[in-house]
């Protein structure tokens, strides 16, 4: 036997063993971290034995490298290189371009538009506070919903405080209770402890505003109470425009002569008894003098209204608005406007629910500098009901629809400056239940009643959708029409459907 002979015969062992030495030494390493002594020993035997086998296989190793089965295994080598890589990237850009999907139907884990018009309009830095205990559960949550505030902002800095091993922070901001809350921002200082996306977005305009808008509220003549938590109250309302910075107090138009100069806004929610002369004259002459008043008044009742309306081109409907092709399933009374023009205050708004309304109507021959504008109306099947006994509508008795249910004016005052403070502007509205708290979550009638006072204000940025509350009822309003289409759909059309090919099928096969 040669010389050569010995050495292809010794060759598989030398790379076997040197293989061996190799991963030794790799493992040794990984245990050991230690670089020095037996790892560089075996590192250079093993290296040594694994180019004297590759130098004594190079026909075995050409042979191999050219042959069927190694282009195969080459080709699945890159096609696992290329998944592997794909997926490598897919998760950095997954790192860097966070997106998020959210499939509930009422956009539950979404950040409403409004909130997203406050984010945009942040112009100094926030930093919030946030104090949890390390057992808190609901940390969790408070960062899940922050995240979704400060992936659209770089405004917001947010700091998360175990109360329990920073008592001096505690103190030096005040915090009573775990669970709260901070907000800082240009010296103003706000804080919550029911961390909700109304909650928080409140907390933000109340430290990105320095100055807070007045909204009164008239009592005295029947309207719902402001401070009432029951169904017919105003507690809603008036919490909903708190959280928008507002300041929110009640005003008795027959023991005050006069609107305060500060008020942004007078709402008249359903009077049920009638305005007297003097209270007439003093909201006249606020509109008169650039002021901003919403009327919510309810069919068939005595407000004493229409005097003060005219002047406006405004009257309100005598009886209630029957909507056959847009009302609730159980009441045919109870509107539900789909049909809105185009307005700051109704963009984007979700079908909207009047429990009774009437129609708010021009008047003929209303001022030439009033600009009046219809802003929700019904359907071409509705009318103005005039007889309450009898539910049909009357040629020549009735007014056919549609019919505006709410209607907005504007007018600049008259003088020698056309300033936007002196912007006249009234919104009128025929229902006064679509805002109590019965019905103020439902839909979107809450959005509506806030997108007005909005409006009313001159504050056009916060006209939007507003955030979402936990309690805010989630139903799905269909009307009549749609109530059919799902039935018959489901009960009739579709079996039909599947009759008719297999039918088809048939006559084409027979």
């Amino acid at each position: 036997m040669t010389w050569n002979d010995r050495l292809e015969r010794f060759t598989p062992f030398a790379g076997a063993i040197g293989a061996g030495l190799l991963l030794v030494a790799g493992g040794w390493w990984l245990v050991t971290r230690d670089f020095t002594g037996p790892v560089q020993i075996l590192l250079a035997v093993g290296a040594a034995l694994a180019v004297f086998w590759a130098t004594g296989s190079l026909g075995t190793i050409r042979r191999a490298a050219t042959g069927r089965t190694t282009r195969y295994g080459a080709n699945s080598l890159l096609a696992v290189v290329a998944f592997i890589l794909i997926l490598g990237l897919a998760n950095f850009l997954s790192t860097r371009y966070s997106t998020r999907w959210d499939l509930t139907r009422t956009g539950q884990y979404t950040l409403s538009p409004q909130t997203i018009q406050v984010l945009q309009q942040l112009r100094e830095p926030v930093k919030i506070t946030a104090f949890y205990t390390a057992s808190d559960p609901r940390r969790g949550e408070t960062e899940d919903l922050m995240k979704e505030y400060t992936v659209r902002t770089d405004k917001l800095a947010i700091e998360y405080v175990d109360p329990e091993t920073q008592p001096a922070l505690v103190r030096q901001l005040g915090v009573r209770t775990g669970g709260t809350l901070v907000f800082e921002s240009g010296g103003r200082k706000t804080e919550i402890t029911s961390v909700t996306e109304a909650n928080v977005t409140g907390a933000l305009l109340k430290v990105m505003r320095g100055d807070q808008k007045k909204v009164y509220f008239t009592n005295g003549n029947g309207e719902l109470d402001l401070a009432s938590s029951d169904r017919t109250g105003l507690s809603l309302a008036k919490q909903s425009l708190e959280r928008l910075n507002y300041i929110v107090e009640t005003l008795n138009p027959l023991t005050t002569p006069a609107v305060p100069s500060d008020a942004a806004a007078v709402v008249v929610a359903g009077p049920r008894r009638p305005f007297d002369e003097s209270a007439r004259r003093a909201l006249q002459q606020y509109l008169d003098g650039g002021g901003k008043v919403f009327i919510l008044v309810d069919p068939r009742t005595t407000h004493g209204l229409d005097a003060l309306l005219e002047p406006y081109g405004l009257r309100v409907g005598d009886g209630f608005i029957i909507d056959p092709a847009s009302s609730l399933p159980q009441d045919i009374g109870a509107l539900v406007i789909q049909r809105y023009q185009f307005s700051a205050i109704t963009r984007d708004l979700a079908p909207t629910v009047f429990p009774l309304a009437t129609a708010i109507l021009r008047v003929d021959n209303p001022p030439q500098n009033l600009s009046i504008f219809p802003i929700a109306e019904s359907s071409n099947q509705s009318w103005l009901e005039s007889n309450p006994d009898q539910l049909q509508f009357n040629d020549g008795q009735d007014l056919r629809g549609p019919l505006p249910v709410a209607q907005q004016v504007e007018r600049l005052r008259q003088g020698e400056t056309t300033q936007r403070a002196d912007l006249m502007r009234l919104l009128v509205i025929g229902d006064s239940d679509f805002a109590s708290n019965q019905f103020f979550n439902l839909s979107s009638n809450g959005d509506l009643f806030l997108n007005g006072v909005n409006w009313l204000a001159e504050e056009e940025a916060l006209i939007s959708i507003a955030p979402k509350t936990p309690d805010q009822e989630q139903r799905l309003l269909l009307t009549p029409m749609q109530t059919n289409l799902i039935l018959f759909s489901s009960i009739l059309f579709l079996p039909l459907a599947v009759l008719g090919a297999g039918a088809a099928v048939w006559w084409q096969r027979r």
